[in-house]
């Protein structure tokens, strides 16, 4: 389920509703989030099989009505929107995935494209522009550096395809400055 929770001008949390997620009973891992650009739409993956994808529409007041669900192709550590494309990482199975979103909002299946990365593929973030895509591989001791088709979600390695980083590092979460010219990267083993 998601929780939503509504801030009030003094800081004060308050429980808003609690929106079910369409999926497998029982507990799962976390569920890894997206939201669109113009927050109209969120995404939530479950990470138990068949892994759903569920879509949902957000309304002016917080709250969120299903507007479908598609199956991703394995467990996913992390997703996000990039244009009209869901990109995902899978940690446990080492792949990337994208999934075309509908005029409607609606993330679809089958994926655009599926693809094995290194180890322990953690985070897949698109560069503030939409052009690029970058992939932390936790086990690979590298980040991807894929370009990313806007039309059609295809992502193609640029170059030798990534960039190494130092033995042992384990790169897992990336985000950009506010500009998008400087990207961030938290290494997971050696701090």
């Amino acid at each position: 389920a998601i929780e939503i929770i509504d801030l009030d001008a003094a800081g004060t949390l308050r429980r808003h509703a609690t929106v079910p997620v369409p999926g497998p009973e029982g507990a799962s891992m976390s569920m890894p989030l997206a939201l669109a650009a113009d927050r109209t739409r969120l995404y939530a993956a479950v990470r138990a099989a068949p892994y759903p994808l569920a879509s949902f529409a957000v309304a002016g007041d917080g709250g969120l009505a299903l507007l479908g669900t598609a199956e991703l192709p394995a467990g996913m550590a992390y997703i996000s929107v990039a244009g009209r494309h869901l990109l995902s990482a899978s940690y446990p199975a080492s792949l990337i995935a994208s999934h075309p979103i509908g005029g409607d909002g609606v993330a679809q299946a089958p994926a655009t494209q599926v693809t094995a990365t290194p180890d322990r593929a953690h985070c897949i973030l698109a560069d503030p522009a939409g052009r690029f895509v970058y992939v932390p591989c936790l086990g690979g001791d590298a980040i991807l550096h894929l370009e990313l088709n806007p039309a059609t979600g295809a992502l193609t390695p640029v170059g030798r395809g990534s960039v190494d980083v130092r033995p042992g590092a384990g790169p897992r979460h990336m985000c950009f400055d506010a500009g998008g010219r400087i990207a961030y990267v938290l290494n997971e083993l050696d701090a």
